[in-house]
């Protein structure tokens, strides 16, 4: 061949080799940008994931501490039987206008009268009024616990849903990462 012959198809030879080198260093380019933007993306899925993590471990935390307070509260009843059938007696039946006064059995009928006649004992009545109060607060609490509960529950599931997002996020910049790399590689 003539070098007359040789010269268009080197100058095009050198002009395709420019224009991949100009294409390789754009999807440089891009490559870095979006491993930079996935790197950002990583971080806040991870973010989102221990605030999910933490607010699940304290809703776990409060389920554990109200099953503790329950079984020590019913403990407590246990072992003040009289006193706590007293109060139950006294809440139930307060009299023939109360609601419920039909529907109370004998035996609540029963201790409400055995009641009124043991409270006459200051020590009776004393361990009476000392368990009331002590139930009092233990229900306060056990309420307590429950709309802490409830509160963090719809918390919990707007942070799946975000932590959600986040990870179709980082895999969304992992298939455009993978995209570029192979076009890098073709050229």
């Amino acid at each position: 061949m003539n070098s007359a012959r040789r010269e268009p198809i080197i100058a095009l030879a050198l002009l395709f080799a420019a224009c991949n080198l100009a294409e390789r260093r754009n999807l440089n380019v891009q490559l870095a940008r979006s491993e930079r933007r996935r790197a950002e993306l990583s971080a806040h899925y991870e973010h989102r994931k221990r605030t999910f993590e933490r607010s699940e471990d304290e809703v776990r935390g409060l389920k554990a501490d109200l099953a503790l307070h329950n079984t020590e509260t019913l403990a407590y009843i246990d072992s003040h039987r009289d006193s706590v059938a007293c109060i139950r007696a006294a809440r139930v039946s307060i009299g023939q206008g109360n609601t419920y006064g039909a529907k109370v059995s004998y035996y609540v009928r029963f201790m409400a009268v055995a009641c009124s006649v043991l409270l006459f004992d200051d020590r009776f009545a004393r361990e009476v009024r000392d368990v009331g109060r002590h139930l009092d607060i233990a229900d306060s609490r056990a309420r307590k616990l429950k709309a802490r509960i409830a509160a963090l529950d719809p918390a919990i599931q707007r942070q799946r849903v975000e932590m959600k997002k986040a990870a179709d996020a980082v895999l969304h910049a992992d298939l455009e990462i993978a995209a570029l790399r192979r076009r890098i590689d073709a050229l």
